[in-house]
């Protein structure tokens, strides 16, 4: 017999296509060798165990690298400068993708705050906090963004702190880069950012309310930007709601794991609630000193 690896559904194999589709596109479109800023080569997709089939590489996660060095700037210790050099160097090379083919457009923010809307109704019906999400939407509506100026081009909904490995050398690989969609460019930057600032999530040392250094997330947006980034509404909008899906996600993934509720509980009003109130708090205030 066979061996099965997992049940496929259909939607499993349409997101294993579409992740190849995108890998396979990139290979050609990629264009940052001299940046030493990679994708990871697709050589084959078993459609019979939905996999991808890609060269190997040596590296290890970059975020773990990340939160060492983060970790001994905080104590003063000195540090290298591989973790700034190496996120300039990822915006930069992201800045070049998002150049190929891309076109002006606007931004409808109405789109972005009905999105919100809906997650902060999911977390209400999930037992989150309902008079936070009620004000926050109140308040967002009330800045009264209407159309904003952006750069339309490719994204990929998989570009994540946690889908990047780093080796000894400084260079940068992306594993995986989900499913190639035309969109704003700071949808992309959004999905980056949140998932940098998140970068002690799941780790106990995020009880002791760490958070990391803002010029890891400088470096980053300084190579996208070439040094010449303007404050930005729509990048702040999309990262607050980047969070609040990061916050229903974090809802359903602690309840799969059939934990004692009194635990399920404590952590999601001790731990979960807190962590992301405070991250879309900042992103709300930083949107109003914007307008």
């Amino acid at each position: 017999n066979k061996r099965r690896i997992l049940p496929l559904s259909n939607a499993d194999k349409k997101f294993a296509e579409d992740e190849y589709a995108s890998l396979t596109c990139l290979n050609q479109t990629w264009k940052s060798e001299d940046l030493k800023v990679s994708f990871a080569k697709p050589i084959e997709f078993l459609k019979e165990y939905n996999a991808i089939v890609t060269r190997r590489i040596v590296a290890g996660d970059f975020f773990k690298v990340l939160i060492r060095y983060d970790i001994r700037k905080k104590l003063g210790i000195n540090n290298s400068e591989l973790a700034h050099d190496s996120l300039l160097r990822l915006g930069t090379a992201l800045s070049r993708f998002h150049h190929i083919g891309s076109k002006s457009d606007f931004f409808e923010t109405d789109r972005a705050v009905v999105k919100m809307d809906r997650y902060c109704s999911e977390l209400i019906s999930l037992g989150s906090h309902q008079k936070f999400h009620e004000q926050l939407i109140r308040e967002i509506r009330a800045c009264q963004i209407d159309r904003e100026e952006t750069t339309l081009t490719n994204t990929l909904k998989g570009f994540d702190l946690r889908n990047i490995l780093i080796n000894e050398a400084g260079d940068v690989f992306l594993l995986d880069p989900g499913k190639m969609k035309e969109d704003c460019c700071e949808a992309d930057l959004a999905r980056f950012l949140a998932t940098l600032r998140i970068l002690y999530w799941g780790n106990v040392l995020l009880l002791a309310r760490l958070v990391p250094d803002r010029s890891y997330e400088e470096s980053f947006l300084r190579g996208y930007y070439d040094g010449k980034r303007q404050p930005n509404k729509i990048l702040t909008l999309l990262l607050m709601k980047e969070f609040l899906k990061q916050w229903r996600w974090a809802y359903i993934n602690l309840r799969l794991k059939r934990w004692p509720t009194l635990l399920t509980r404590f952590l999601e009003k001790a731990y979960i609630d807190p962590f992301y109130k405070i991250q879309i708090m900042n992103s709300l205030s930083d949107l109003k000193g914007l307008i």
